[in-house]
């Protein structure tokens, strides 16, 4: 039997299986890479030329960049201030203008983040009750065929009983 990243050590050898007719002691190990270290002399670091910059040209800055961003995909109803709230509040100042716009951004796109969350919940919450019907269904089916055997459940007393969590209808109670 070959077990995936576990191999049997005998001695100084490594093998994926056991070999034929083994003797003496293995082990079951994993194998790790192993790190490398190369010494680097200070002739090398030395002898080496040293990088050449190509001269940079300054660029202007964007719109987004010098303003903050743009906020006009964000809905009226979603803001949490108004363009007037935003400029007079910060005292006509740019950088407090634009923090604001940043922090409507990131508190629209966590909204946004939490929606789509939930409604992705929902949607697995629904599909796992469909599931979860079928598989009652089915024991049902298999406790009807094989009822003169005791069937798939449990005998408590008179009773047969199975057990399925249902954690959704506690949430919603």
């Amino acid at each position: 039997m070959v077990l995936m990243d576990w191999y049997w050590q005998c001695g100084a050898k490594v093998y994926d299986s056991l070999p034929p007719q083994w003797r003496g002691v293995c082990a079951l190990v994993t194998l790790h890479h192993s790190i490398l270290i190369v010494p680097v002399n200070s002739y090398l670091l030395n002898s080496m030329k040293p990088l050449q910059r190509e001269s940079r040209v300054k660029r202007a800055l964007s719109w987004a960049d010098r303003y903050g961003p743009d906020i006009s995909k964000i809905p009226e109803d979603n803001r949490l201030f108004t363009a007037a709230e935003m400029i007079f509040s910060s005292g006509l100042s740019i950088q407090a203008v634009a923090n604001a716009r940043w922090l409507q951004i990131t508190r629209y796109e966590m909204y946004s983040f939490i929606n789509i969350t939930l409604e992705g919940l929902d949607a697995i919450k629904q599909e796992l009750r469909g599931v979860r019907l079928m598989a009652l269904q089915n024991r049902f089916v298999l406790d009807l065929q094989n009822a003169a055997s005791g069937g798939v459940c449990a005998l408590v007393g008179d009773s047969c009983c199975t057990y399925i969590p249902a954690l959704e209808l506690a949430e919603s109670n």
